[in-house]
Order: structure tokens, then sequence, then C-alpha cells
């Protein structure tokens, strides 16, 4: 009974945000017989959150000893890899998680799937931030492939070909994003910041004063003007 009440306490102080007293409880029902691939999660995402890497690896690894088709734990232990630069390791968590979600039916795809395109996004980033384009481009076509609604993700693909010196895709991405959503701030910046480099100072000015218009607040449109 102690373990169990121990745990509905720890988790709550995860709710609230009091992640050192969620974690000193969570432990204690650990120690108290509480093997629940759940409550290794949760330490492992406090531990990832409280900067202790290693040891959130640990907590993921240890829920899925239990069950191997745990996809939270998947996604959770692929960013964290991620975040330690172990990036094959990541990579092959989280296809084994897109393999487990995509193996129970199209309603548990829908509730994982929000997470694993973001986890693919940061995948990317981390990728294209040191150079690793191809890399980056795969991650973001699967998230494109699982939420090809998600309109943030086809910006990001655009501003990684425009890095990748693929102007032409890049803007044509781009359109196609603005002929869904005429008001996204993300598009309308990333073509003035292409027609910049390609020479056409006024029709950046245009695009980014489009953007300033939308949301007047967006650092990025004000700084390109």
């Amino acid at each position: 009974m102690r373990k169990v009440s121990l745990v509905s306490l720890g988790k709550q102080a995860f709710r609230e945000g009091n992640y050192h007293l969620a974690e000193k409880l969570l432990r204690e029902a650990v120690e108290g017989g509480a093997e629940y691939p759940d409550v290794f999660h949760t330490l492992g995402v406090i531990s990832h959150l409280l900067g202790n890497l290693k040891e959130a690896v640990t907590w993921f690894e240890r829920a899925l000893e239990i069950n191997p088709s745990y996809s939270e734990a998947l996604v959770s232990l692929s960013i964290t890899l991620n975040d330690m630069g172990e990036y094959s390791k990541a990579r092959e968590a989280f296809e084994r998680a897109v393999q487990s979600v995509s193996s129970r039916g199209e309603a548990t795809v829908e509730i994982v799937r929000p997470r694993l395109v973001e986890g693919y996004r940061d995948l990317a980033k981390l990728y294209a931030s040191i150079s690793h384009y191809e890399e980056a481009r795969e991650c973001l076509e699967k998230a494109m492939s699982l939420a090809p609604e998600y309109l943030d993700v086809k910006v990001d693909y655009a501003s990684l070909l425009r890095e990748m010196g693929d102007f032409a895709a890049a803007r044509k991405t781009l359109e196609e994003v603005l002929e869904k959503n005429p008001s996204s701030t993300g598009a309308l910046i990333d073509l003035g910041l292409l027609s910049y480099l390609e020479g056409k100072r006024g029709e950046a000015r245009e695009y980014f004063e489009r953007a300033h218009q939308r949301d007047p607040k967006n650092t990025l449109a004000l700084i390109y003007l």
C-alpha cells in the first residue's frame, strides 16, 4: 500500500513541477518494490530535466526491459540519446518507437503521433546543426509522412532545403504552406529570407512586412526588416 501511495504522491509532485520531491518519492517507491515501467519512465524524464542524461537512459532502459514496446519510453530514450550526441542509437530507438506504434493500430498512432513528430523535428535540428543535412532531411521527411497536415514541419523542411542550397525546392515548399495557411508567419519569413539571398530585396521586404503585420512581436521579422 505504501508504494502505491508513494507513486501517487510522486506523480502529483511531478505534475506540479516539483521534480526533486517527485524523484525522492518515486525512488522510495522503487526501493519498496514498485517495479513499474511508467515509474521508471517518469524517473527518466526527471533525470533528463535535471541534466542527468546517463541516469535518464538507465531509467528508460529499465522501463523497456519490462515493456519493450513502451513507445513513450522509446521516444524519451531517443531524445535523451540525441542530447548526448549518440545519434545512431537515438535513431534506432526512434525507429523502434515508430514500429511499436504502427503495429498497434490507428487509435494508438493518433495518441503518440505528435510526440513522434516532435522527436523527428528535434533530431533533424540536431543533425542540421552539425551539417549532417541528409540525415536531417530524412528525419523531416519521416515527420511529414507521419503528419502531412503539420505545416510547421514543412516550414522546417523548407529551411533545411535552403541551407542545402536547393532554393527552388524550398520556395515551392513554402508556397505550398501559404496556399494552405496564408497566415503562416514562419513561411513568410523564410520566403523573405530566400528572396533576400537571391538578391530580390524589394520582394524580401514585402514578405517580412506581411510577417510583421501578422505577428508584430515576431523578433525575426523585425530583425530582417
